[in-house]
């Protein structure tokens, strides 16, 4: 192999690597915001109940 092929064949894996990490933050991110949106959901379900009873 010469050295301009690997040095191609390194950066096609760093290329990949690099794709590999923005799904990952991107997968992260939505699953961050789906937690707001849980927590968001489950407080707005509680605050009726709170308020039946008093709370």
């Amino acid at each position: 192999m010469t050295q301009s092929e690997y040095v191609e064949k390194k950066r096609k894996f760093l290329d990949d690597l690099n794709v590999e990490m923005k799904l990952l933050e991107a997968k992260a991110h939505k699953s961050k915001e789906d937690a707001k949106g849980d927590y968001k959901a489950h407080l707005c379900g509680i605050a009726p109940l709170l308020s039946f009873y008093g709370v």
